[in-house]
C-alpha cells in the first residue's frame, strides 16, 4: 500500500467570506500539484518485509520518504530527502495500517542504525513504484 501527501507552508485563504490561517496537513489544501507552493512531497509505503541478509528484521513496517519538490515538473525529487519515517510495526494486527494504535506510532525508528536495511529496501521499493505512475 503506497500513500503521498503534499507539505506547505502555513498560508491564509478565503473560506466561505472569512480568511482561514491554514497549518500542517490542511495549509495545501486546494492546491495544484504543480504548484510551488508545495516545500515537500512525503510518500509512505506499508509492507511486510523479508530481509534475507536479516531475517530478525522481518515483519511489517510503515516507511515514509519526505522529499524536496519540483514544481517545474511536478514530481518529487529522489536525491534531496528530507526527512524519513519509519514505524516498527512487527506484532501489530495488520487490519488497517493507517488506523492503528496511536502507540504503534509513536516511536521513528529511521535513526536507529539496525534498521538501515529496512529503510534501504523499503526507499528503493518505493522509489521505484511511485515512478512507475509518472
Amino acid at each position: 500500500m503506497i500513500s503521498q501527501i503534499g507539505r506547505c507552508a502555513c498560508k491564509m485563504y478565503d473560506k466561505f467570506g472569512k480568511m482561514v490561517h491554514e497549518c500542517d496537513a490542511n495549509a495545501c489544501v486546494r492546491t495544484p500539484i504543480n504548484s510551488s507552493e508545495y516545500d515537500f512531497m512525503g510518500y509512505s509505503i506499508y509492507r511486510t518485509l523479508q530481509l534475507d541478509s536479516d531475517p530478525s528484521l522481518n515483519g511489517n513496517y510503515r516507511y515514509s520518504a519526505w522529499l524536496g519538490w519540483q514544481p517545474e515538473i511536478g514530481y518529487a525529487n529522489w536525491n534531496n530527502v528530507s526527512a524519513r519515517e519509519l514505524y516498527d510495526l512487527r506484532g501489530v494486527d495488520p487490519i488497517d495500517p493507517d488506523f492503528y494504535d496511536d502507540a504503534a506510532f509513536a516511536v521513528n525508528v529511521a535513526g536507529e542504525s539496525k534498521f538501515a536495511p529496512v529503510i534501504e529496501a523499503l526507499h528503493a521499493e518505493l522509489e521505484r513504484k511511485v515512478k512507475s505512475y509518472y
